[in-house]
């Protein structure tokens, strides 16, 4: 195959992972679900994974293959998502989905009593 006939098959896949992402995001922004299922969208949404595989006791490098990149994406969403300011170290600190979603109650939490 040819690079001319190669690109306009990479580029489709991205539009249609970024349609994904963009749902994900908007589920993600509903303040009807639930602090944790809003959590887990936007971590399958970052990583292009069903929400299924997204559970409490799984690992975002070794389970999901998130990288630091993947991180900053999860941490932006999270900010917007949830109207907060995530530290750097504080997202690299946590691996587990279970960790991610303790963090976010405990910020959101300050944040409605503070």
């Amino acid at each position: 195959m040819s690079a001319g006939k190669l690109y306009p098959l990479v580029f489709e896949m991205s539009v249609v992972q970024v349609t994904l992402f963009k749902s994900k995001v908007l589920m993600a922004n509903d303040k009807s679900l639930f602090l944790e299922d809003r959590v887990k969208i936007i971590i399958a949404g970052a990583l292009c994974v069903e929400k299924d595989k997204v559970k409490n006791g799984v690992l975002l490098d070794k389970d999901l293959g998130a990288d630091y990149l993947d991180k900053a994406v999860i941490q932006m969403n999270l900010e917007d998502a949830f109207n907060i300011v995530v530290p750097d170290k504080d997202i690299a600190e946590k691996n587990k989905v279970s960790e991610i979603i303790n963090y976010i109650k405990k910020r959101t939490d300050a944040t409605v009593s503070g």
